[in-house]
Parts: C-alpha cells; structure tokens; sequence
C-alpha cells in the first residue's frame, strides 16, 4: 500500500512539475523577442499596416496582453495608438500549426484618426508595395537560362517556403475609443467619443454587433448624443438598421448604409425627429439672427450621397414647429420696421411648417409657412448651401392689422381668395444671417418709386449746379 501511495505521489509531483514547466515555458516562450516579433509581423500581414508592440505579456488565466500598441505609423499620425489590447489566445495552433487564433479581442481606450482618401474612400492605411524601377522589371521578366542538372535525371529541389502565420479573431470588443474621422484635407467631419463596439461574431469577410456613442460632434458644431445601434458589414456595405440618439433635448430614430470602400463612399440615411429644441439646435448651428428663436422641432429627413461631397447629396425633408417664438431674425425686425408691425419683432406661431428637397448644393424650398393670430408669412424657392437666399415671399395681414397700415402701403396689399386678409408680394435675396428684400418697392409701388427717382436726380442736379461754360470749353478742347 506504501509503494502504490508513494508511486501516486511520485506521479502527481511529477505532472505538476510537468504543468509548471510548460506555463513558464510557454510564458518564456510568448515574452520572447522572436515570437513577438512573428505575432507583429502576422497582424501586420492581415491588417496591411505596420504594427508595433511597446510591451507583450502572457498569463495562463488572462492570456495575452499587449500594452503601447501603434498602428500604422507613417512617421506623420499613426492611424491608431492603444493603450492596451487582451487577447484570449488558443495556443495549441499557434504553437504546433501557426496559426495565430484569437478567441476574444478586448482594445482598451483606442485613439484613431482616419482620413478620407483622395478618390473618397473610408479605407484603412494600407501599405502599398514599392513599384520596382523600369530596368529591374525588365531584368526579372527576361526569361532566365536553365540550370544544368547536377545529377542524371534529378533537378535540385527547391527548399519549402516558410509558412507565414494565419491571423483570425473569433470576437472582438471596443471600450472608451476616441475616433475622428477626417476629410481628404484634414478637416474634421466627425468626432467620436467614448465609443463602445461589441462585436460577437468577426470574420475577414462580415461582422455584427452593437455600438454605443456618449458624444458626437459633427463638422465640429452639431452635437448628438447618447447613440446606440446595432449594426452587420457584410459585402462592403455597413448598415445601422435601428440606430437612436438625443439631438438639442430631442429623439432622433433612424437607420442609415454606407460603403466605406467604394469611391466616394456613398451613403444613405433617414431619420425622424422629435422634441429637438429649435433655439439650441440653431445655436450649436452658429446660425446668428436665429438665437432667440423657441419652439420644438419634429419631422423627418432623408439624404443619400457621397461622403464629404457636398454636390453629390440629395434628399428631402419636413418640419414642423410646436410652441414657436421667433425674434431678433433680421428679416422680420426689417418687417416689423418697415410696416410698423410690432407683431412681426416678436412672432407667436399658431403653425409653422417647412417641406425642402436638396439636390446640387442648395435647399429648395417647397413650403414655407409662418402663422400667427393676425398674420402669416410665406416663402418658396432656393437656399444654397453658401447660405444665400432666393424665394418669393408673401406677408398677409388680416383686417386688424391692415387697419394700422399707412393708407399708400395699405393700397399695394391684394385680396387673399377665400380670406379675409391681404397680401403683399415680394422678393428675399441676401444671405440667412443678413437678407436683402425689395419690401420697399412692394410697398410703395412702382409709379412711387419712378418720381422718387426722377426726384432725387433732380435734387443731384441742383445741388451739384450747372457747368460754367468756360469749363465745358476747357472739357471739349481735353477731350480733342
């Protein structure tokens, strides 16, 4: 019985010394330089980006860990900087068959700044391959001359070729990533902050998974908020089927594609709004003259077209304003000024609505309507993505505030068909922060606005007096 306990014993000893040998084996074995190496050089052949390590660890229980990981540094902005990556690591294909496979990919707090290439792509930073000068491709496209056999009906064999690593994440997870996403000139078109990505099935060709955003800042002034969606790339197209945020106090829902590898990186989205607070939504929008504006937003809008191309984007869109206020907007103080309506200086809406269509860098206005208790205010045409203006517009008053109208602007208003108020025609150009308008001829009338002419000239004439006549002389014989 004391040699069958002693043999036992023996044994058990033995396979945990067996197990400890191979655990810091396999730790000296993964920390080394060389495997380091090789798991550097297979990353960087899938990802076709140079990838460097400061730091590699190994632990049996929380596998492998990677610290001061940059990728793809071009000497200029690396695309990616990592404070720390985990891998779950499945060992035995490493070892035995090369074979690099990542059970579970945890990145740490990532810092990316991807710029959009030339031709418009979303595509990583791949590295090209050097064209070879015109005399070494000629040289290795001669035909080489046959080596003489040694032996009698044996060539020399040729050694086997190193087999490369396979690289291959199973899953794979994002926590606290700060992504900006750059136009082809280096311009901001997008931030993203503390991004979340969750991603349970990865593969070279498709993914799926959830994400979640606490901030983005698009073009560095509109922000959203609290976006979560999920999401599947599959053929090169990246699709958000249900995708939520917060814009200005409001819901966004909406779903969106894009295909970040095709020229331009064409893209399509809509979304419905509601509740998004018109005054801070105009002031994250910097549009001055609108800042005093209230109210709450809700519609929809849809927009297709090639990233960062302004001239390729096309769509349309709806809005209506609840509870509006607007003042202090320099085309209704102009109003306002001009008729004497104190009414139009500060605008209480019982209905405000706006129906557009985009197409070639500008916003055609198909329906624009303000109304109040005593008036209302209408406007069709274009508005260009410069912010210049170009819409016939129509003011009609009803008979409460036509009764505070001078008696010559009161005769240029028109019968509204159907209403018991007037209207007066006219024209608004400029841009949206400082209009110009012909409200003045509207008003006065043609007929008024000839004499007013025909007068000030004549004024001009007689301020200036008349040529003495040695001085025409002087002119006629200058100008022979």
């Amino acid at each position: 019985m004391n040699k069958i306990a002693k043999a036992i014993l023996i044994t058990s000893v033995s396979l945990v010394a067996i197990l400890l040998l191979i655990v810091v084996g396999a730790h000296l074995y993964v920390e080394s330089a060389a495997v380091q190496s090789r798991i550097e050089t297979a990353v960087s052949q899938q990802m076709r980006m140079p990838v460097k390590a400061e730091l590699l660890r190994f632990s049996l229980w929380s596998g492998l860990r990677v610290e001061g990981l940059v990728v793809g540094d071009d000497g200029k902005e690396p695309f990616a900087t990592i404070p720390q990556v985990t891998a779950k690591v499945a060992w035995g294909p490493l070892i035995f068959s090369r074979r690099l496979v990542i059970r579970e990919l945890r990145v740490t707090s990532p810092v990316v700044a991807w710029r959009q290439t030339k031709e418009g792509k979303w595509r990583l930073p791949l590295t090209e391959k050097k064209k070879q000068p015109k005399e070494e491709r000629q040289q290795a496209e001669e035909p080489k001359p046959e080596v003489a056999v040694k032996k009698e009906g044996q060539a020399k064999e040729k050694k086997p070729e190193r087999q490369r690593v396979e690289f291959h994440i199973v899953q794979a997870s994002i926590t606290n990533g700060n992504f900006v996403f750059q136009d082809r000139k280096g311009r901001p078109l997008a931030r993203l902050e503390e991004v979340n990505v969750r991603i349970p099935m990865l593969s070279a060709e498709a993914a799926n998974g959830t994400a979640s955003v606490r901030r983005v800042l698009l073009r560095e002034k509109l922000e959203i908020e609290e976006v979560t969606t999920p999401f599947e790339y599959r053929e090169g197209t990246l699709a958000l089927p249900e995708l939520k945020a917060r814009v200005a106090g409001g819901m966004v829902e909406g779903s969106g594609t894009l295909k970040p590898d095709t020229k331009g990186a064409p893209f399509t989205s809509r979304a419905a709004f509601q509740d998004v607070d018109l005054g801070r939504l105009l002031t994250e929008l910097e549009a001055r003259g609108f800042t005093h504006s209230e109210g709450k937003l809700r519609g929809a809008l849809e927009l297709e077209g090639n990233s960062g191309d302004t001239k390729s984007i096309s769509g349309k869109g709806e809005a209506r304003l609840e509870g509006g206020k607007m003042e202090q907007y320099p085309l209704l103080q102009m109003l306002g000024q001009t008729l004497r309506i104190s009414e139009l200086t500060r605008l209480e809406l019982n209905q405000a609505r706006l129906v557009t269509e985009i197409r070639k860098e500008r916003v055609y206005v198909k329906d624009l309507t303000l109304e109040s208790t005593n008036l209302s205010l209408s406007a069709v045409g274009e508005v260009r993505f410069d912010k210049r203006m170009d819409l016939d517009a129509s003011l009609a008053v009803n008979e409460q505030i036509s009764r505070q109208l001078p008696g010559i602007i009161r005769s240029n208003f028109r019968a509204v068909d159907g209403s018991d108020r007037i209207a007066l025609p006219f024209q608004v150009t400029g841009t949206l922060e400082d209009p110009d308008t012909d409200l003045v001829k509207a008003l006065m009338g043609e007929q008024f606005e000839r004499q007013a002419n025909s007068l000030l000239r004549a004024f001009r004439e007689f301020t200036g007096g008349k040529e003495k006549k040695e001085d025409r002389k002087k002119k006629r014989k200058k100008d022979k």
